[in-house]
């Protein structure tokens, strides 16, 4: 019984290897046989091209990660080249690697292309992706001649690079060198070489011609210009010479016109001056030339126009007159306006006098006489005033000039020269002048007609200087009566003014205007300081300046000084009494 067991066990292990056997060896690869058939269909028993050469039966593509690179090849003859026309006869997928048996197209020679990852494959295949960019790059379809042609440059430029590389690695040199040192080997190089320099040269001479033609162009361009301008010029110049010919043409008509109407003015001046000759009692006689006819009539031009400046001369001087007597009349005018409301007011107050109560009617008179003078001294002093026009002091003097207003009329104007400083019995000058301005009585209103005529016709002033203490003394050089001024005439005042004290004081200038009434009214009341000039104040202003240390200094100095003086003065003489030592004579 256990026989028959271990033939029941050897017989299902032997149908398990003749199933394995059955399968083959695919059955056992990592890889899926989905995967596998599919390579299979893409690659298998067609004609590809060759992107890299075979040297050896086989030949390893090395595949890591997501890389992959070619093992070195060895040295010798190539089995297959790069652009060689193949076919795969069979891909192989086993544990680590993928294995694509190649032959040639016509059957002679056979290798074997491996590609080796770096980890077993598996069902799934992840590493797919990078496998199909390897076999990519081994095979190519070669549909069209320049993908044959890509895949031979692309190795070419691949080895070039690989060979530079290299190179630089062993010799410890620049890629740059390597490059520049094998570049000069290679003909097509130094065809380059040459046909640059054909180029530079061609180059340089496109450029030389090309400057030459800008030259050139340049050079016509300023005589196309010049020509432009030229034609211009003529063109202007053609337009000008017709503008010139149509206006000579329009000229010449125009002087035919004229001289057709000079021939009829002169006819008209012919008898024009036959009638002037007829007037002016000139001899007229038709043989006698223009020329000298009118030479005549402007003679008696000439003394006709004579005639007329003496003529307007006079008219001139009667004007004058005229404006004159007219001026005077509205003078009188207005002066006979006054005498009649004058005459009108005394009517009235001889109406008034003449009334039945004669004594009310005289205290009523009085009265209003006295009423209209205060009221008419009231306006005056309102309507009066000054305006100090200049002030100064020189010489011990202050002087000014002060102007006199009727509202704003100018009156006339006030100068004084009085002393500012005295010393004790100086007796010195002081003056005082007014001057009446002209008054233009048309300029002046109701109101100061009635003022100016309450003054009188004349200005009647009256000046007085007064001192503020005793001790100085003011006298008149003449008669303190009130003097009378008339337009542009000049009054004037002076005093002697002596001081006897030592003391300041002050003067005061009044003016006074007296009116017909008699009536004071006060123009001007200047008040001035006169100070005294003793030692004392003038050692005092003239040491003003000097600070008040050097004062000091020199104070001490000065009592010093005294003191000395003091000193030696008190000393007495010494008389020494001689000794006699004989007897005394009498």
């Amino acid at each position: 019984m256990r026989l028959g067991r271990m033939g029941l066990g050897h017989a299902r292990i032997v149908g398990f290897l003749l199933l394995a056997a059955m399968w083959g060896p695919d059955a056992w690869a990592g890889v899926s046989r989905l995967i596998q058939e599919r390579y299979r269909r893409d690659y298998g028993s067609k004609a590809l091209f060759l992107r890299l050469p075979v040297f050896a039966e086989r030949k390893t593509i090395l595949i890591t990660g997501q890389e992959f690179r070619s093992e070195a090849d060895p040295a010798g003859t190539a089995r297959f080249k790069v652009g060689d026309q193949i076919r795969v006869t069979a891909i192989d997928f086993a544990g680590y690697e993928i294995r694509f048996r190649i032959s040639a197209i016509s059957g002679v020679g056979a290798a074997e292309i491996v590609y080796r990852f770096d980890a077993e494959l598996q069902e799934d295949f992840p590493n797919s992706e990078v496998f199909d960019r390897a076999v990519q790059a081994t095979f190519t379809e070669g549909l069209k001649y320049a993908d044959i042609e890509d895949a031979k440059r692309g190795y070419v430029e691949d080895s070039f690079e690989r060979f530079v590389r290299e190179t630089a690695a062993l010799t410890s040199s620049t890629r740059e060198a390597i490059l520049k040192n094998t570049a000069t080997r290679l003909p097509a190089y130094q065809d380059a070489l040459r046909d640059i320099e054909n180029l530079k040269r061609r180059n340089q001479d496109l450029a030389d011609q090309l400057a030459q033609s800008r030259s050139e162009a340049r050079r016509l361009e300023n005589e196309l210009k010049t020509q432009q301008s030229e034609a211009g010029r003529l063109r202007s110049a053609n337009a000008s010479l017709q503008e010139k010919i149509d206006a000579s043409s329009l000229e010449l008509r125009r002087l035919g016109e004229e001289a057709r109407s000079a021939r009829g003015v002169t006819q008209g001046y012919q008898r024009e001056l036959s009638n002037l000759q007829q007037s002016l009692n000139i001899k007229v006689d038709a043989s006698r030339d223009l020329g000298s006819q009118i030479g005549e009539l402007a003679q008696a031009m000439r003394k006709i126009q004579r005639e007329n400046a003496s003529l307007s001369s006079q008219n001139s001087a009667l004007t004058t007159n005229v404006a004159g007597l007219q001026a005077a009349s509205a003078k009188l005018a207005k002066k006979v306006e006054d005498l009649e409301a004058s005459n009108r007011q005394k009517d009235e107050t001889i109406a008034i006098l003449t009334s039945k109560e004669d004594s009310l009617a005289r205290q009523y008179i009085e009265l209003k006489e006295v009423k209209e003078k205060l009221e008419s001294v009231t306006r005056s002093i309102g309507s009066l005033r000054t305006q100090t026009k200049e002030e100064k002091s020189a010489g011990g003097f202050r002087s000014g000039t002060i102007s006199v207003l009727l509202s704003n009329i100018l009156l006339g104007s006030v100068a004084y020269r009085l002393p500012e400083r005295l010393s004790h019995n100086q007796e010195t000058a002081a003056e005082a002048a007014f001057v009446a301005e002209s008054i233009d009585s048309v300029r002046l209103s109701p109101e100061q007609r009635e003022i100016l005529k309450s003054f009188g016709d004349k200005l009647r002033i009256e000046a007085q200087l007064s001192p503020s203490i005793p001790a100085l003394n003011v006298k008149p050089e003449g008669s303190d009566a009130p003097q009378e001024a008339g337009e542009r005439e000049r009054l004037s005042w002076r005093w002697r003014v002596l001081n006897t004290g030592t003391s300041d004081a002050r003067l005061l200038l009044s003016i006074r205007l007296v009116n017909r009434n008699s009536d004071r009214i006060p123009l001007l009341r200047h008040e001035l300081p006169v100070s005294s000039a003793n030692i004392v104040r003038q050692i005092r202003e003239s040491l003003q300046w000097i600070p008040l240390a050097v004062g000091t200094l020199i104070g001490f100095v000065l009592f010093a000084v005294v003191g000395v003086f003091r000193r030696f003065a008190g000393r007495a003489p010494s008389t020494s009494v001689p000794r006699h030592s004989g007897p005394k004579q009498l």
